[in-house]
């Protein structure tokens, strides 16, 4: 066995031992002197939220993309692509990836607007698409039918950004 012993068990962290500003406090606690510590932290942790609160705000990925696109291109194109593939690897039936595409790319279209995009192209369905089985074009037709209707109807999109649908 070339492993060796096993290191003896420890009763303090090794951060706050040898050499540590506060080894020798800590140094000063039995293994079960920590416990005095648990109100200490119950109160800590009741003031958290607030602390959080009052921090500025992180930069989510969102913003931290947005702010490479400065300034934004004048236009930009999305080609849906991978729908089903994505649905097969996450053990879906092939269609279930429709709707989950449908998400993303109103989450982009948001994003585009966000960043100053003046325009932006979709290409949603090729004429390949056309020689699926019937009944998955009819659902991915009204899966765009519904998505455009609930655009033109939002009027945070329509009326207040300026969005046309052409």
């Amino acid at each position: 066995d070339t492993a060796g012993p096993s290191p003896p068990p420890m009763s303090l962290p090794s951060a706050l031992t040898g050499g540590h500003p506060l080894s020798d406090f800590f140094s000063s606690f039995s293994s079960h002197s920590y416990l005095l510590l648990l109100p200490l932290f119950a109160v800590l942790l009741a003031f958290l939220p607030a602390l959080l609160l009052a921090l500025p705000p992180l930069p989510t990925p969102r913003r931290a993309l947005l702010s490479l696109l400065h300034p934004a291109p004048p236009h930009i194109a999305f080609i849906m692509d991978g729908n089903r593939r994505w649905a097969r690897s996450h053990l879906l039936a092939p269609h279930a990836g429709h709707p989950r595409g449908s998400d993303k790319l109103v989450d982009a279209l948001h994003w585009s607007l966000d960043a100053g995009v003046r325009a932006v192209t979709v290409y949603a369905f090729s004429l390949e698409n056309f020689k699926r089985p019937r009944e998955e074009v009819d659902a991915i037709f009204a899966l765009a039918e519904r998505r455009i209707a609930a655009m033109i109807e939002d009027p945070g999109v329509v009326h207040e950004r300026g969005v046309r649908v052409r």
